[in-house]
């Protein structure tokens, strides 16, 4: 029978009875496991997963992105097979975290019943034996270890708001989780390196996954974002506001005020909030009389609420189921 290295992609025969057993690529000497189908089984595996909480009993496992011999892998909480994560884990020689064995083993371990890995390297410990202490990001920071800018003001909060925005089907979302969780796997793989003394290779460039800037903006406020021009002007008459709007109707979301009542559909609230923000519109937290719009989503058992009530006749937008 003939099989593809799943790494070299070259061809070679071999018989049945290797099926099961782990073996090496003769051109590119990598090693992987014959099965129906090949799982890449990297030597060293750069892996970091990402959370809604701190423990499993409070919590859900979201994502998991991995790095081993040049390749990528990953893994979605959605129906996704883990035969891939499986293969990886328990094949590879060393394991390589930050903060792995306090975080990242036990909620793999619990979550998809597997051993833990027979050589785990912890990043955190040497750090710490190096007299370095925080997070990655704080500690790879220190050591002149970038992210890219767009991921400047992203923390693990802001993934937990994306994977919530994912399950609603937003995609863009998904893949924005999936950018940031595989940075931190770049920020493993070059604090190990710096703490060897080895030229990293610029694996950001293979990363499988790419960032939508637009999509991510919402999430993450600016933290010296200026104010929408309705916030700095001087609060204008609401005769002279009506007539200004009744003869130039709001055609952007520019100056505009909204309001936001009901559970929406394809957004959180906050996230929607933001999207406001960015587009230079300023969100009201109640129907008051200055309001250009209100966006309505589901209000269930409610019905009409009082912010609808209030606006009155005026209309507004319904985005709900």
């Amino acid at each position: 029978m003939t099989y593809e290295c799943p790494y070299c992609k070259s061809s070679d025969t071999f018989s049945v009875q290797y099926i099961g057993s782990k073996l090496e690529c003769p051109k590119c000497g990598r090693g992987f496991v014959f099965a129906l189908s090949a799982h890449p089984t990297p030597r060293q595996l750069f892996l970091d997963i990402e959370t809604t909480g701190f423990r499993p009993s409070t919590g859900r496992l979201t994502t998991v992105v991995w790095f081993g011999d040049g390749v990528w892998g990953y893994w979605v909480n959605n129906g996704m097979s883990v035969d891939p994560l499986l293969s990886a884990w328990n094949n590879s020689q060393e394991l390589i975290t930050y903060n792995g064995r306090s975080f990242d083993e036990p909620w793999l371990v619990e979550t998809l019943n597997i051993s833990p890995h027979k050589h785990h390297i912890d990043l955190r410990e040497e750090s710490t034996s190096r007299g370095l202490s925080g997070g990655l990001k704080l500690i790879t920071q220190q050591l002149g270890i970038s992210r890219p800018s767009e991921l400047d003001n992203m923390e693990g909060k802001h993934a937990t708001k994306l994977w919530s925005s994912a399950c609603k089907g937003n995609k863009c979302s998904l893949c924005n989780l999936l950018y940031y969780n595989a940075w931190d796997v770049v920020l493993t793989y070059q604090l190990h390196c710096l703490f060897r003394e080895i030229q990293p290779d610029p694996i950001q460039k293979s990363m499988p996954f790419t960032n939508n800037a637009d999509a991510l903006r919402p999430f993450i406020r600016a933290r010296n974002s200026p104010p929408s021009k309705l916030q700095t002007a001087d609060a204008k008459p609401l005769k002279e506001l009506w007539r200004e709007r009744s003869v130039t109707p709001l055609t952007l979301m520019t100056g505009a005020s909204v309001c936001f009542t009901g559970e929406l559909s394809r957004y959180e609230r906050e996230e929607a909030e933001a999207l406001v923000s960015y587009l230079g519109g300023t969100v009201a937290q109640s129907a008051v009389r200055r309001l250009d719009f209100l966006v309505v989503g589901d209000t269930g058992k409610f019905g009409k609420t009082s912010k609808i009530s209030k606006f009155g006749f005026r209309t507004f937008l319904r985005l709900g189921r």
